[in-house]
């Protein structure tokens, strides 16, 4: 973003509403553009980068988007070791479900942040096998999240 504002660079790759996207639209004025949120263009996207996929943003509800957009979109996990205790997992978990309606204050991704979609199978890296309980009890976790965690586990044991 720099090298754009000082004019070494036509592009650059930044994310929504970040600090320096809004630097840059103060100092010289930016535009987000769009990339393909078509069916053909979701499946290139998830083939080429698996947990990807497209979302579009409204025109006005971020720095720089200034019509409707097609953006590259992934989604945040907690990661941790795999020798972290189970208690402490639980626990994390736990008070993350327990206080979603908190959750938007603290960070504007999590005005999104459902606990349906806590889970998903859409993942790059396997579950810890207390998170897996932990969804289970709540009836979140579905046989195609234990598919992709048994692919994850073949890859990453």
């Amino acid at each position: 973003m720099d090298a754009l504002v000082q004019g070494r660079a036509d592009v650059s790759e930044f994310a929504i509403n970040g600090a320096k996207v809004k630097e840059a639209d103060a100092a010289v004025g930016v535009r987000h553009i769009s990339t393909d949120c078509s069916p053909e263009g979701e499946a290139r996207l998830r083939k080429a980068v698996p947990g990807y996929y497209p979302r579009v943003i409204k025109a006005g509800t971020a720095t720089a988007v200034v019509e409707d957009a097609c953006f590259i979109a992934y989604d945040n996990y907690l990661t941790a070791a795999k020798n972290v205790p189970d208690r402490v997992i639980e626990t994390v978990l736990k008070t993350i479900w327990e206080g979603a309606e908190k959750l938007p204050a603290l960070h504007p991704i999590f005005k999104e942040w459902t606990r349906e979609r806590a889970a998903t199978a859409d993942v790059t890296m396997p579950y810890h096998p207390a998170a897996i309980r932990f969804y289970k009890e709540r009836g979140v976790w579905t046989p195609a999240m234990d598919e992709a965690q048994q692919k994850l586990l073949a890859i990453n044991p």
